[in-house]
Formats: C-alpha cells, structure tokens, sequence
C-alpha cells in the first residue's frame, strides 16, 4: 500500500491510497482530508509506504506509531511546483485531456465557508 500525503497545516493532511498492481497504480479509496494523527490511528496496523511533500514532516509521527511504515524523502522530488508538475504532465501527455474538462476535486471546505457558519 502506498500513501501519498500532502501538507494541509495545522496537523492536517491530504492523502490518497494506491497499491501497485504490475507497472500501474490502482487507487484503493477515495482522496481524504484528515488529521495526522488520525490517519495513521486508523492504519497504524498495515504495511504502508508513505510519499509525498509532507511525508519528511511527519516522519517521527509516522514512525513512533507505525511498524510497518516505510517513509521514502525525496525532497527534490516531492515539491508541489510547476516545474515538477510539468515533468509529470510530460510523461503522461498521452493522457491529456483538454483543461475545460478538469474539475477541481474538493475534500473539505474552505476556511470562510466554515467561518460563515
């Protein structure tokens, strides 16, 4: 099982699940927004490789509450930036759609519409 995990601050997460099947990646279940520590509360007893920009964050959290994790650091590599997107993007350019097609995907509502409430 592999966990990507991006920054959200304040303890806070998102992540995804995959599982390497062959040379693809199959998504295992849906994207969330999550506290740290409760996500790795709620996995703590599997076998889990953990990427992504935030995984050298949490890497003593991760580590002191989970025995079967794996952390990979690629700093380099794991920055959110156009540069790193665009490697990405090129490699899968035969996939591309056209960007009128792309909706945003949103796991949680934002600060303001929480205040407003």
């Amino acid at each position: 099982m592999i966990c990507t995990l991006i920054d959200a601050k304040n303890n806070n997460v998102y992540a995804g699940f995959f599982e390497k099947k062959g040379n693809t990646y199959r998504q295992v279940s849906d994207y969330v927004f999550d506290d740290i520590n409760h996500l790795i509360d709620e996995n703590k007893n599997k076998k889990i490789i953990f990427v992504g920009n935030c995984s050298f964050l949490y890497k003593d959290v991760i580590e002191s509450k989970m025995k079967n994790a794996e952390i990979i650091i690629d700093e380099e590599n794991n920055k959110l930036n156009a540069q790193n997107i665009g490697k990405i993007a090129f490699k899968k350019k035969q996939e591309a759609v056209e960007s009128n097609y792309l909706k945003p995907l949103y796991l949680k509502q934002s600060s303001a519409e929480d205040n407003k409430k």
